[in-house]
C-alpha cells in the first residue's frame, strides 16, 4: 500500500544515516496518576530524542499477570523502579539496538522476551518490557515518519481498514479504586457502537456529568469524589445502588438504557475473596458462595437487561463457577 511505498522511500533517503546512526535507551523514575513510581524510557537516535514512553500500572492484579520490578525498599513504600532502571541499561547493552531492529517492533519485542526468558517477566520486569516496548514503537513510528497508529496498521492490521473501538468508560469506582463499602471495582458505560466516536464521546461525557449532579443531589458533594481512575466514588453499599443511579443518569441524560447506552462492570472478585473462608464478601459482611455470587451476577443481568460485559466477575481459580457463569 501507499504507506509501505511511503517507508521505502524513507528508508532510501536514510540509508547513510541508517548506517552511522546511533540508539541509546535511557530510564527514569517518574510518578503515575495514584503518585506511585513507575518507569519512563526516552530513545534517543543520534543524540536526537525521538520518544518518551511510560508504563502504566494497575492497582489489582492476578497471579497469571506479568510481575512488575519494585525495589522492595524504603523509598515510597518499597515501589520504587530503580531495578528497572538499570535493566533499561541491561537491554540494551545485550541486543544492542540497531536501526533495522528498530523499526521491526515484532523481533524487537521478540528479542526482549528471549532476555527475560519466563513467560511472566521475573527477571526484567514487565514494567522494563513494556516501558522499553512502547518507547520502541514511538521510536520506530517517528523514524518513518508514521503516526503511530499506522505503524501498529502496518504491522498487525494492514489486511483491515482502520477503525476506533468503542469506548467502554469507567464512570463510578468501588473496590481498591474508591476505598469505600463498594466492593465491584468498575461500573462502565459503553455507547451504542453504530454511533460515531465523535457522537459516542459526546453522548458518555454527557451521563457522566449528569450521573455527578444526581450523586450530589442523593447523596451529598462528598459523592462526587473521585476515585483512582476517575470516576465518582460515593459511599454506596451495593451494586443495585450504583447500577441505578448510574440508569437513572443515562435516562436524565435523554438516552434509553439498553439501547442508546450499555453497561458493564469490571468486578475485580480476586479482591472480595476470601481464601479461608472461600468466599466472596460481595457487599459488606454478606459472604457468598460461588454459586450465590454466579445466581447473583445473573438476577443483576435480569434487573438490569443493559448489562452486556461482566469482566473479573470470579476469583481466577475458581473453575467451578467459571464454568457455572458461562
Amino acid at each position: 500500500g501507499n504507506s509501505w511505498k511511503k517507508i521505502i522511500n524513507i528508508l532510501n533517503n536514510n540509508i547513510l544515516n541508517k548506517l552511522n546512526s546511533k540508539i541509546s535507551f535511557n530510564g527514569r523514575q517518574i510518578l503515575d496518576s495514584r503518585g506511585n513510581p513507575t518507569l519512563e524510557v526516552d530513545v534517543l537516535y543520534n543524540n536526537k530524542l525521538i520518544s518518551r514512553e511510560a508504563c502504566p500500572s494497575g492497582s489489582s492484579t492476578g497471579s497469571n499477570e506479568a510481575i512488575e520490578l519494585r525495589d522492595n525498599n524504603n523509598e515510597y513504600s518499597g515501589k520504587s523502579v530503580k531495578k528497572a532502571i538499570e535493566n533499561v541499561e541491561k537491554i540494551v547493552k545485550n541486543i544492542k539496538p540497531t536501526y533495522d531492529l528498530l523499526i521491526n517492533q515484532i523481533n524487537f519485542d521478540k528479542k526482549l522476551c528471549e532476555l527475560d526468558g519466563t513467560d511472566l517477566k521475573n527477571n526484567l520486569g514487565c514494567n522494563t518490557t513494556t516501558a522499553v516496548s512502547f518507547a520502541s514503537a514511538s521510536a520506530s513510528a517517528n523514524l518513518l515518519n508514521m503516526e503511530l497508529f499506522e505503524y501498529f496498521h502496518e504491522i498487525y492490521n494492514k489486511n483491515n481498514r482502520y477503525t476506533i473501538p468503542t469506548p467502554m468508560v469507567n464512570i463510578l469506582n468501588g473496590g481498591k479504586h474508591a476505598g469505600g463499602n463498594l466492593k465491584i471495582q468498575e461500573f462502565m458505560i459503553i455507547p451504542n457502537e453504530n454511533w460515531s466516536f465523535k457522537d459516542k464521546l459526546h453522548n458518555i461525557t454527557k451521563v457522566y456529568k449528569k450521573l455527578g449532579k444526581i450523586l450530589v443531589k442523593k447523596y451529598g458533594i462528598s459523592s462526587k469524589n473521585l476515585g483512582d481512575e476517575g470516576g465518582f466514588a460515593p459511599q454506596l453499599d451495593n451494586a443495585y445502588d450504583a447500577l441505578s443511579v448510574i440508569e437513572e443518569s443515562i435516562h436524565d441524560s435523554g438516552f434509553v438504557s439498553g439501547k442508546d447506552i450499555f453497561l458493564a462492570l469490571d468486578c475485580a472478585a480476586n479482591e472480595f475473596y476470601d481464601c479461608e473462608k472461600k468466599l466472596y464478601e460481595i457487599e459488606n459482611g454478606v459472604f457468598l458462595t460461588n454459586i450465590e455470587l454466579v445466581e447473583y451476577y445473573k438476577k443483576l443481568i435480569h434487573n438490569y437487561p443493559a448489562l452486556i460485559s461482566i469482566e473479573d466477575g470470579i476469583n481466577e481459580l475458581d473453575n467451578i463457577a467459571w464454568k457455572l457463569f458461562r
